[in-house]
């Protein structure tokens, strides 16, 4: 059973005052190097989330999109689905424009983008969105996903091995892609419902 906002408050209020006074999560240490985090013992994959969408929807080319730069695309990285569905493998993600949002239940400013980024998972119905939930425990994401009612695929990246191959300083991070797989724009830190809009649109072309 998901717990309600208090339970899930209570959990998140082991993390540092650092976490909340960062104007987001660009410089802040990710679990376990924060105190009192640990995210050790991740519970088995898949988990489930109420209303979650599983991968199986999202659309991956056979083989790989090869745009003409590697900077152009996102890595060849496989990801396990948080919830049922196959492993995302971000190198093939084409046929749609996509849009990539990498996020932690530690992170505040990820937490508060959130809604944004379903309000337009709902209303852009020709682009496929997929969050990355990073450096996390899943469990948390399967606590804190049903509170914002996010509905789009999520994969896992405990590692963190997209962020690293991104070399954004941390949290959150959006990545927008065309329906070539090439990368139209991005987005460290906080987005914007504004922002979000003019990303799409560049990827829409």
């Amino acid at each position: 059973m998901v717990p309600d906002m208090r339970v899930l408050l209570g959990r998140l209020a082991v993390l540092p005052v650092l976490l909340a006074t960062l104007s987001g999560c660009l410089s802040s240490p990710p679990p376990p190097a924060v105190p009192g985090v640990d995210t050790r013992g991740q519970p088995s994959l898949p988990v489930t989330v109420p209303n979650l969408t599983g991968c199986g929807v999202i659309a991956q080319s056979d083989p790989p999109a090869t745009p003409t730069k590697a900077e152009d695309a996102l890595p060849e990285l496989s990801l396990p689905c948080l919830t049922a569905g196959p492993p995302v493998d971000l190198a093939r993600l084409s046929g749609r424009p996509t849009v990539v949002n990498l996020w932690a239940t530690w992170c505040t400013p990820c937490r508060e983008e959130m809604p944004a980024l379903q309000a337009a998972h709902v209303r852009y119905s020709d682009v496929q969105f997929l969050g990355v939930n990073t450096k996390d425990r899943a469990d948390w994401a399967q606590e804190f996903l049903p509170l914002v009612n996010v509905r789009y695929p999520q994969v896992v990246d405990a590692d963190g091995r997209l962020l690293a191959t991104l070399r954004s300083p941390g949290l959150p991070v959006t990545v927008v892609l065309d329906r070539d797989g090439r990368v139209a724009g991005r987005q460290i830190g906080k987005v914007s419902a504004a922002r979000l809009d003019q990303l799409i649109a560049s990827a829409r072309g």
